[in-house]
């Protein structure tokens, strides 16, 4: 009799001994489901999206309405994915300040050459380990939820947007839209945060060398997607009109 396989356990792009729920900000990445562009296109280096991508960026300008304990900062919709900084902090006066500062930065910053320059090499990945855990809280078991943690948060918001093109007629209801997970950044300084802000907002004009981009040869960020599914799509690349 054939040996039954034992279904493999997925790898956590998260690093066990970090508490996700701690204060912070974290550079997210989100990609659509086998990367297929279905957020938008590329047209003259900026990025116009499409009923489900508009839906997608609406979502997430609503996250602080709907989770007290988040702030947003920069954020951009790519035609097959979306990178964003997000804020956690359990205190509402602080995510206020913390609100006030990144509409200053936003608005009076200006990236020098060297920025620019730092902005280009910057690529999505997982964190290198801190320590934080608390540890009179117990592990979770693999795949439980915790509350207010990034994981959690990523989980809803992916969810409500995907009920939202859905019930819209937009979507069909037995295709996945998102990838199933998400890559993350904690960032530690201001300069880095500068340089992550830069990156988000270049990102657009920068899609044909985007590493997520369709027809970009394997790596790191885009091994899990089908390729040969690629190769029967590749006049969708996300680059209009």
């Amino acid at each position: 009799m054939a040996q039954q396989r034992r279904p493999r356990r997925r790898k956590s792009l998260r690093h066990p001994q970090y508490d996700y729920t701690a204060a912070g900000a974290y550079f997210v990445t989100i990609c659509a489901h086998l990367g297929h562009s279905i957020f938008g296109r590329i047209i003259d280096q900026e990025m116009v999206l499409n009923p489900i991508g508009q839906i997608a960026h609406d979502g997430w300008q609503e996250i602080p309405e709907h989770h007290s304990y988040v702030a947003i900062d920069a954020f951009t919709m790519m035609p097959n994915h979306s990178h964003g900084i997000l804020w956690l902090h359990p205190d509402p006066d602080t995510l206020a300040s913390i609100q006030a500062d990144i509409r200053r930065d936003m608005v009076h910053h200006v990236p020098t050459d060297d920025e620019m320059s730092h902005s280009r090499d910057m690529v999505h990945h997982v964190p290198t380990p801190m320590f934080n855990r608390d540890l009179s809280r117990p592990l979770r078991e693999f795949g439980q939820p915790i509350a207010r943690s990034l994981s959690t948060l990523m989980g809803l918001y992916k969810g409500d947007v995907t009920r939202t093109a859905r019930d819209a007629g937009l979507y069909p209801p037995d295709v996945p839209l998102w990838h199933g997970r998400f890559w993350d950044r904690i960032i530690r300084n201001d300069a880095e945060l500068q340089r992550i802000r830069d990156y988000i907002h270049n990102n657009p004009a920068r899609w044909l060398e985007d590493q997520l981009h369709p027809k970009a040869p394997p790596n790191q960020f885009n091994e899990h997607f089908d390729r040969d599914h690629h190769d029967d799509d590749d006049d969708n690349d996300g680059v209009g009109p």
